[in-house]
């Protein structure tokens, strides 16, 4: 995974706010031995959730792919 353009923090955003600024900048490249893989994303602190959305689509590119996501923490807003 890649992320196809960089922002500025979305710490002072709200939910639109953060879902527009990273609305289709990850990407990701795969071959055919990345199909039918379990993909494991890791995030810092979870907020609205947008990025790890942002980044779970990408994944989902990828055929027959699952997704597991850890976070470390959560933020209370």
């Amino acid at each position: 995974m890649f992320r196809k353009k960089y922002s500025k923090t979305q710490s002072k955003k709200n939910l639109l706010g953060r879902t527009e600024n990273i609305e289709n900048i990850f990407d990701v490249k795969f071959s055919e031995e990345n199909h039918n893989k379990h993909f494991l994303i890791v995030d810092d602190v979870l907020t609205t959730g947008s990025t790890l959305e942002a980044c779970s689509k990408a994944v989902l590119k990828i055929p027959g792919a699952k997704i597991s996501i850890v976070c470390m923490a959560m933020a209370n807003s």
